[in-house]
């Protein structure tokens, strides 16, 4: 595709699209298993990665959550804190936000002319390219601080040029085994490629030969290793369409917090409990606020535009949607829906291609209605191959070419106390939001 003439948004944007390979719609042909090229790329722009203090957030599930969380109790703090998270739902701009405002567009257009020609000449990846826009437009805008999550794995994503004040894993699962290896240790590898010499690293509950892996890591790399669960213990006190009242154990003091947070889902805890863990260890590093993690919690959506997890969008019948996409995420997700106990559950689904979907099927329950859907990029499953396979296991419904047709004819099926179900892949959901 041509460089566009004109100076529109539009225009630009789907020149990069067109012109940049994309792993989450190619999949496959869009890594680079090498950092060469984006730190060129950064040397070209002064690395502007290195002019600001970073949280480095890696794990295959929860990261985005976590990033989200963190960047909330440091802006609750009075600090202007820049967000990387991808991929985006809706707007490109989610990926790059300050203080929850998404990059100007004015911003995207100016960093797209001006990379023309380094695409060119040295032929970024999408992910490559969007990264350096956020560390460039981050050191621009002056931050005081940067949450930074990897886009897949760690140790050669593209964001793992940083010298982290702090690296945070949230955890490993089964995901993108063809890139990252088919054994938990393996992928754990990958993902402790983001510990750096000296910093300390926040690790997540793991498995024994996953976290041997990050202690292995940490110890060679003189990292104090911070374990979460060590750090204070949270436990749900209830939840609504409105959010969470988590109860906030803290190991070495006696007292208790009640937090109130913009959020809910089955992994909540767990994520609250390692973004707590950080901003611990932050706190005299950026000398926060001591009450800032509570506060920044109780403003979650509003301080960091935090959107598709576990999001309620309409009632009578209602309506949720969630992004997890492997088998680790929807295995809570669906657990966590049974006992919401709704009569019958309409799940609108879709998935992508490269994944393990002989994994991913047998979680859904028997006794759901199925609307089997396929999102609008290249790297989505035909909605037919996908109600091929769940057939075969017994689960029934019929193939819509688009994700609106699906939640269409499950909004005309289902009864007003009924459930609609809305994931399988992020690219669903952004369709609906």
């Amino acid at each position: 595709m041509q460089f566009p003439e004109s100076n529109r948004y539009q225009d630009l944007l789907a020149w990069l699209y067109q012109r940049l390979p994309m792993f989450q719609r190619v999949g496959a042909p869009a890594l680079k298993y090498s950092l060469d090229n984006i730190r060129s790329l950064c040397a070209t722009f002064g690395n502007p990665h290195l002019a600001y203090p970073v949280v480095h957030v890696a794990g295959t599930n929860g990261k985005g959550t976590v990033s989200h969380l963190i960047a909330a109790s440091l802006q609750a703090s009075g600090l202007r804190v820049g967000l990387h998270t991808s991929p985006h739902y809706r707007d490109f701009r989610e990926r790059i936000k300050i203080n929850g405002e998404m990059i100007s567009k004015s911003c995207v257009k100016g960093f797209i002319r001006q990379c023309q020609p380094l695409v060119e000449t040295m032929e970024p990846s999408f992910f490559e390219l969007t990264t350096l826009m956020a560390f460039t437009h981050f050191r621009d805008q002056q931050v005081d601080v940067a949450v930074i999550e990897t886009g897949l794995g760690g140790r050669l994503d593209s964001t793992n040029v940083v010298d982290p004040l702090i690296s945070v894993i949230t955890g490993v699962h089964y995901d993108h085994m063809a890139f990252l290896g088919d054994t938990l240790p393996q992928i754990a590898r990958e993902k402790a490629g983001i510990i750096k010499k000296g910093k300390p690293v926040v690790i997540g509950p793991c498995l024994p030969e996953v976290e041997e892996v990050f202690v292995q890591t940490a110890a060679a790399r003189k990292a104090p290793l911070i374990r979460a669960e060590d750090v204070a213990t949270i436990d749900l006190v209830t939840q609504d369409a409105e959010g969470s009242l988590l109860q906030l154990s803290v190991t070495d003091r006696t007292e208790n917090a009640t937090i109130p947070v913009q959020a809910f889902g089955p992994f909540l805890m767990e994520n609250v409990m390692i973004a707590y863990a950080t901003w611990q260890a932050l706190k005299p590093i950026l000398q926060l606020a001591g009450d800032s993690f509570e506060r920044g919690l109780a403003q979650l959506k509003t301080l960091t535009y935090y959107i598709g997890r576990w999001q309620w969008l309409g009632r009578n019948p209602d309506v949720l949607a969630d992004s997890a996409h492997n088998e680790e995420g929807l295995t809570g997700i669906l657990a966590a829906l049974t006992k919401l106990g709704y009569r019958q559950i309409h799940f609108v689904i879709g998935v992508v291609k490269d994944k393990a979907i002989d994994k991913i099927l047998p979680l859904f329950p028997s006794d759901g209605k199925y609307y089997f859907v396929q999102a609008k990029v290249p790297r989505a499953l035909p909605a037919s191959e996908l109600a091929r396979q769940a057939r075969q296991l017994g689960l029934k419904g019929k193939p819509y070419t688009s994700v609106k047709k699906g939640l269409a004819a499950a909004k005309q099926t289902a009864m007003s106390k009924d459930l609609i179900f809305v994931g399988g892949s992020t690219f669903v959901v952004a369709e609906v939001l």
